[in-house]
């Protein structure tokens, strides 16, 4: 395997203003999240997204744009929603925004999209 590891990373803030910035956004039409569409319904993860994470071969994180290290964060701010992969040469984003917009909020394209990821 090519990756050993993965960070989703979300266009969004953790934090408690961040989750609201967010919202707000989302609810004008400013900001979106092709990430947040295909993981979550309303503030809850999906199932089935839990049960991808928990068993996809390689270990797989979510995280938010102030949870990243420095180094994550460089390669994803101006990229948000994006995957990271890990391999011997460091991080690299492996799906990019338009990558998740074309899963269409599907979990099952999503995880058809990380398992060829792996060959």
């Amino acid at each position: 395997m090519a990756y050993r590891e993965f960070v989703g990373v979300y266009n969004a803030e953790g934090s408690l203003l961040g989750e609201i910035r967010y919202v707000v956004g989302k609810l004008t039409g400013t900001r979106s999240c092709a990430l947040c569409d295909i993981s979550h319904v309303l503030a809850a993860e999906k199932e089935s997204f839990t049960a991808f994470k928990e068993n996809f071969p390689a270990p797989f994180f979510n995280r938010h744009l102030d949870e990243l290290e420095a180094g994550q964060l460089e390669l994803a701010k101006d990229r948000a929603p994006c995957i990271l992969g890990l391999d011997d040469d460091g991080w690299q984003v492996v799906l990019t925004r338009q990558h998740l917009e074309q899963c269409d909020k599907s979990v099952k394209k999503f995880r058809e999209l990380m398992y060829s990821l792996l060959t």
